[in-house]
């Protein structure tokens, strides 16, 4: 954590005040937003602005002229030691900490927009207004239509409530019957761009001194956790009040949420977003969303500000006016500022001017120029000020990033690089016979040199040679990233391929395998003697094992396993080869560090001239499928010469054949358990493994005619079963509550296991299914899905607002579905692409508009399709049914997305309550294998065989 000293000495030789940031906060309070600023000793806080307050080498000195800073001076001559001051530091980082949690639970708990309308609707209908009120509406120019449009009703201090409303309802007390109101008044609706009530706000009749606008809030002194009037986005809302005709193309932005901005639209007919206290950029984000549909809806970026009468005399009111403006131009919008002689507050506000056409619009920098010359300095200076910061921390990232390149640029480096230099080096076409001898000590060898210049053929092969004439019973190895090459150069140098050997039997002394099979061979099962093991293509197969995605459920034992293989071969004075073309300093570092042997030779060979490949062109149309992939499997080069036609008939001809053999499998004779061992097999023929993974199917979609050879070729083979998938997702982002049930069960197996072993729980499997759910089903797609939209273009708001929200999450977008999400995307694809994402199928549809405007429709064709269904009811029942066995949870009468909803998910168990082995009906002579084979078990399904195999020990020593 940093310490007090460590930002109290960045500030030493800084002259200009500075506001805070994230990485340089405010020392006194932790203010990290700029609300603060710095110079040297200088140090201006909103948070902290009474002496009351003893804050350790500080001294507080004032508050600043405008009132907004207390102002405080580094304090050395004070009483104050430097734990004192780091103290301090520590107990304001946790309250930092603890404010940032409360405000995100506040935010949690805050009821959506449409939630929130909801209520309010409700109770405003039980409301009426008082004669004073409506007397004011009326003086202020509201007509009965106007004043019964806008929503306006009056309160009474503490107002009650003939009914109850939510606690989460900003402005209900704690007996859910009330009203938090210090004051009677009246009531003004806050609504969204969707014409949804989000907020309140309470214009009090009577006011001494203190403001006359209040937001409706559940927050007081004695339940300082109630609900804020804001967002769950933490922003204030923004008012959005639309005219009976539009017939300005503009955005009016007036300061205010009640009578102000609406008669603005009504007199002006334009479109009117207000902010409460002119605070615009105080809610950037929600501002951002609206003006962007607005601006999309009305086809203009213009922006007409109406500034409040005496603002030009008020520095703390033209700075607002100028972060406003600031923000709203790095958005691409065009500011206009309403100007008609409003100078001091004797003139007339905008919802006061009888005259509208006497408006006129100044550019942001001709309005402050018109202030007296003591505020327009006092504004120049803050802006010169706020330019300056923003200089320096462009600068300042830009210095970041710089650091970063130069320093990712050095680790490439070191990690691409080779510090080893070769013990030998030579160039030729191939690597010459009788050239590398058996190291005398232990250690590794490195092989380098370029494909086809015999690394195996005689490199390795002459190592393993005389290996095997000087220590005959002593573990050789080769180790491959492939099977198909492990098979390759298992024939080359005699080291038969670990699927010749079967069961549990004494361990082989030589062997051909990859990582992922390594299980079979513990190193406490292995041969004494120095071992030889040679690694082909190391960097592959190093980054294969770390990676874990051919790993299925044994990442953690793999990376074991390599591990305690390497550092066996280092207690046993054995030798590891590493074979590669360019092998640098990763992957000798990493073999060095799971080992702990050096490189004791290395030998460098660069080939000097490549040989021919003669290649045979066929373009006979009568070259099958079959002969091509027999001429592949032979290792002929092949180019075949067709149109696109014939081609796509080719493999639509293969698709179909493929979907009618799989119909045609029968699975009456094969177990669940079965199944699952047969896809665990290396050995298991592909009709085995068809067999299998339909009967899998057949539990996954009871109820499917998996017998069908027009589903199976919809669903399971053309675009690799995309169908299927994307239905499964579908399926999930419906009931986001299941898809937590599922990611738990796959994270308590892959937790027991890791217990169990004492290994880690590898993260590439722990299921993120259900943040994909979440993350789908918050989507405002719906409308989309359920057919409401039928058609849309760049121009839908539905599509602008799917986009929107896409946008603010792109980044969960990217990492949950592999989605790039973009802000310059036009609407229309951000939909499209999600559709798809869930199996729908978007075209054309034709054109909307005139020539010169007209927009693309788009359309769902396959919105019904009774496949999906038919899977989709599918995994419903699956889930029930998963749920009873899993849970104990019966089935009832809901549906499944009510059960998923509405069941409350356990914590994880912290132990595995399985069956376990009774090891004392195993004979002796098989013990080790068999507590081996239960340590290796991967699943349930190995676990049982286990089980089974000590019950049959047990009934033949009984007999």
């Amino acid at each position: 954590m940093p310490t007090f000293d460590s930002y109290h000495q960045g500030f030493v030789g800084r002259d200009k005040l500075i506001p805070t940031t994230r990485k340089n906060p405010c020392v006194l309070c932790g203010n990290t937003s700029g609300k603060c600023r710095e110079a040297n000793d200088l140090r201006l806080c909103m948070e902290y602005t009474t002496s009351s307050l003893a804050i350790p080498g500080y001294r507080f000195t004032g508050l600043s002229k405008d009132g907004l800073w207390g102002v405080w001076v580094v304090d050395d001559g004070a009483s104050y030691s430097k734990e004192d001051r780091e103290q301090w530091w520590q107990e304001q980082q946790i309250r930092r900490h603890l404010r940032e949690q409360a405000e995100a639970a506040q935010r949690a708990q805050s009821l959506p927009a449409v939630e929130r309308d909801r209520h309010y609707q409700r109770l405003l209908s039980h409301l009426t207004l008082h004669p004073e009120d409506r007397a004011d509406l009326h003086r202020r120019g509201l007509s009965e239509a106007h004043i019964k449009a806008g929503g306006f009703v009056s309160v009474e201090q503490w107002q009650k409530l003939p009914e109850d409303f939510p606690l989460t309802l900003p402005g209900v007390n704690l007996d859910g019957r009330s009203l938090n109101v210090s004051g009677p008044g009246y009531l003004c609706p806050i609504r969204d761009i969707d014409g949804l009530i989000v907020g309140l706000q309470l214009r009090l009749r009577d006011v001494k001194d203190s403001g006359r606008y209040r937001w409706l809030s559940s927050v007081t002194h004695n339940r300082p956790n109630g609900q804020p009037p804001n967002l769950p986005n933490g922003e204030l809302p923004l008012a959005v009040f639309r005219p009976e005709v539009t017939t300005r193309q503009a955005i009016a932005l007036v300061e205010g949420t009640g009578p102000k901005p609406f008669i603005t639209s009504q007199r002006l007919g334009v479109i009117t977003v207000g902010a409460a206290g002119g605070l615009f950029a105080a809610s950037s984000e929600t501002l951002r969303v609206t003006l962007g549909r607005l601006a999309t809806e009305l086809g203009t970026r213009r922006i007409e500000f109406f500034p409040d009468a005496g603002s030009l005399e008020n520095p703390h009111v033209l700075r607002q006016y100028w972060a406003t403006w600031e923000l709203l131009e790095q958005q691409g919008y065009l500011v206009h500022v309403g100007w008609w002689g409003q100078v001091s507050k004797a003139h007339p506000d905008i919802d006061e001017l009888e005259d509208v056409e006497a408006i006129a619009f100044l550019s942001p920098h001709t309005f402050l120029a018109m202030a007296p010359a003591d505020v327009a300095a006092t504004v120049a200076a803050h802006i010169q000020q706020a330019d300056a910061a923003k200089v320096e921390a462009r600068l300042s990232q830009e210095q970041v990033r710089e650091r970063y390149r130069v320093e990712t640029d050095r680790l490439m480096a070191e990690c691409n690089g080779l510090r080893v230099e070769p013990t030998l080096t030579l160039s030729g076409r191939y690597i010459p016979s009788g050239l590398l001898q058996l190291p005398q000590t232990a250690g590794t060898v490195v092989i380098d040199g370029p494909m086809g210049v015999g690394k195996t053929s005689t490199a390795l092969k002459e190592l393993v040679e005389q290996h095997r004439r000087q220590y005959p019973t002593a573990f050789r190895c080769l180790l491959t990233p492939r099977n198909a090459l492990g098979r390759q150069s298992a024939a080359v140098l005699g080291l038969p391929h670990h699927t010749a050997f079967k069961g549990f039997g004494p361990c082989p002394t030589e062997v051909t395998l990859c990582p992922e099979s390594g299980w079979r061979f513990p190193t406490k099962r292995l041969p004494d003697g120095p071992p030889l093991i040679l690694i082909d293509e190391v960097s592959q197969l190093l980054h294969q094992v770390l990676e874990g995605k051919t790993s299925g459920q044994n990442h953690a034992l793999n990376l074991h396993w390599l591990r305690s293989l390497l550092q066996w071969v280092n207690a046993q004075g054995g030798w590891i080869v590493l074979s590669e073309d360019g092998i640098t300093n990763l992957e000798i570092d990493l073999i060095a560090q799971a080992s702990g042997l050096e490189v004791i030779e290395f030998f460098k060979f660069e080939r000097t001239d490549s040989e021919r490949r003669d290649m045979t062109l066929f373009s006979s149309p009568s070259l099958t499928w079959a002969e091509i992939k027999n001429r592949l499997n032979k290792g002929e080069n092949l180019v075949i010469a067709s149109d696109s036609a014939t081609w796509l008939r080719h493999t639509r001809e293969m698709a179909i054949a493929k979907a009618s053999t799989f119909a045609q499998l029968d699975t009456s004779e094969i177990t669940l358990t079965e199944a699952r061992s047969i896809l665990e097999e290396l050995e298991a023929s592909q009709e085995q493994r068809e067999v299998a993974h339909k009967r899998l199917l057949q539990d996954k979609l009871p109820g499917v005619n998996l017998n069908d050879p027009h589903f199976i070729l919809k669903a399971l083979v053309e675009n690799n079963g995309r169908f299927l998938k994307t239905a499964e997702l579908l399926w999930m982002a419906r009931n986001p509550k299941a898809a937590q049930w599922l990611d738990r069960w796959t994270w308590i197996n892959e937790f027991t296991q890791a217990t169990r072993r004492g290994q880690f729980a590898s993260y590439t499997r722990l299921s993120f299914r259900s943040g994909q759910a979440k993350l789908l089903s918050e989507c405002p797609l719906q409308p989309f899905i359920d057919g409401t939209i039928e058609q849309w273009d760049n121009n839908s708001w539905e599509a602008i607002a799917v986009h929107q929200w896409a946008v603010l999450h792109r980044h969960q977008f990217r990492r949950y579905l592999r989605l790039t999400i973009a802000e310059d995307h036009p609407p229309v694809k951000t939909v499209n692409k999600l559709l798809r994402k869930l199996g729908y199928e978007v075209k054309h549809q034709g054109w909307k508009g005139n020539r010169e405007q007209r927009e693309r429709q788009y359309g769902i064709t396959n919105l019904e399709d009774a496949d999906r269904e038919a899977i989709l009811k599918a995994l419903e029942e699956r889930f029930i049914q998963r749920l009873k066995e899993k849970e104990g949870i019966a089935e009832t009468e809901d549906a499944v997305p009510v059960i998923a909803t509405c069941i409350e998910i356990p914590l994880l168990p912290s132990c595995d309550h399985g069956p376990q082995p009774d090891w004392s009906h195993c004979p002796q002579d098989v013990l080790e294998i068999m507590q081996a084979a239960w340590l290796d078990a991967e699943n349930t399904q190995q676990r049982q065989v286990v089980l089974d195999a000590i019950a049959e020990y047990g009934r033949a020593i009984a007999s």
